[in-house]
C-alpha cells in the first residue's frame, strides 16, 4: 500500500498522521501551509486549551508536530502540487484532511482515489466548523464523522462511512475534536484494509444536500461553548 495524506500541522492532524505511518510506512504527507483569512474574529479561548489537552493526551506533552516527521513535504497552496509527480507515484489512496479547497482541475487530473474527512454530517452541515454549527443550534444528533468521496463541489461526494460521535456525561468543548481525530484514524484504518484485501468500497449517494456553513465567529463560539457544556451535564 502507498497512500498519501494531504493535511496541515495541527496536534489533531500530526495525531492522525503518525498512527497511519506507524501501521503504513510507505505513507507521504503533504502539509499545506496557507492559513484562510475571515473578516471578522475566529479564535476562541477553548481552542488552545484544546490543542494543550491533545498534545497532553497523545505526546505526553511534547510538542510532537508534522513538520518534526520524516516525509513530509510543505507546500504554499495544496493546488500547485505537481499533477504528473503523483501520477507516477501510483498511490492506491489519498485522504484529505483539513486543507483548504481542491480545485476541480486538480480533481480531473489525479486519477486516484481521493477520500476526504469531513467533521459533521454533510446531508446537514457542509463547509467549515460543521460540529460547532451543530452544536450552536442544538443538534447533538448531528455530530457525525464522514469519510467521502471528494468532488468539485464541497462536500457533497458519495459516502464511504458515517460515524456518530458519543458524547460524555461533563465532556467539554475542547475535548470533542479529540474524539473526532480518533475515529477518522479508525475509518482510515478500515478503508486501507479493504483496499488492501481488494474488498468493493461500498459507497452511498447523499440524499439531501446540506447547508453551507463558513467559519464560526468567536462570538457564536462562546455560545457553543456554554450551550455543549450545558448539554453534556445533564448527559445521564
Amino acid at each position: 500500500m502507498k497512500i498519501l495524506i494531504l493535511t496541515t500541522d495541527t496536534p489533531h492532524h500530526t495525531y492522525f498522521v503518525s498512527k497511519i505511518v506507524s501501521k503504513y510506512k510507505n505513507t507521504f504527507i503533504v502539509c499545506e501551509k496557507k492559513k484562510i483569512k475571515f473578516p471578522f474574529k475566529t479564535i476562541h479561548s477553548f481552542e488552545k486549551k484544546r490543542d494543550v489537552f491533545e498534545i497532553k493526551s497523545w505526546f505526553k506533552n511534547r510538542n510532537y508536530m508534522l513538520r518534526n516527521m520524516k516525509r513530509v513535504s510543505f507546500i504554499k497552496d495544496i493546488n500547485l502540487l505537481n499533477y504528473s509527480k503523483l501520477r507516477k507515484l501510483n498511490f492506491s489512496v489519498i485522504f484529505v484532511f483539513g486543507t483548504g479547497i481542491l480545485r476541480k482541475n486538480f480533481l480531473q487530473k489525479i486519477k486516484t482515489l481521493i477520500l476526504n474527512f469531513h467533521g459533521g454530517n454533510p446531508e446537514v452541515h457542509r463547509g467549515l466548523d460543521s460540529h460547532l454549527w451543530a452544536i450552536l443550534n442544538k443538534k447533538f444528533n448531528q455530530l457525525y464523522v464522514t469519510l467521502h468521496k471528494l468532488i468539485p463541489e464541497i462536500d457533497r461526494g458519495n459516502i464511504l462511512f458515517k460515524k456518530k460521535i458519543i458524547l460524555r456525561k461533563n465532556m467539554k468543548i475542547h475535548e470533542l475534536r479529540k474524539i473526532n481525530t480518533e475515529i477518522c484514524v479508525k475509518l482510515a484504518f478500515k478503508t486501507i484494509n479493504l483496499l488492501k484485501n481488494k474488498k468493493k468500497l461500498l459507497f452511498k449517494k447523499q440524499k439531501i444536500k446540506g447547508k453551507y456553513f463558513s467559519a464560526m465567529k468567536s462570538s457564536d463560539k462562546e455560545k457553543c461553548q456554554i450551550i455543549f457544556n450545558h448539554y453534556t451535564k445533564n448527559i445521564l
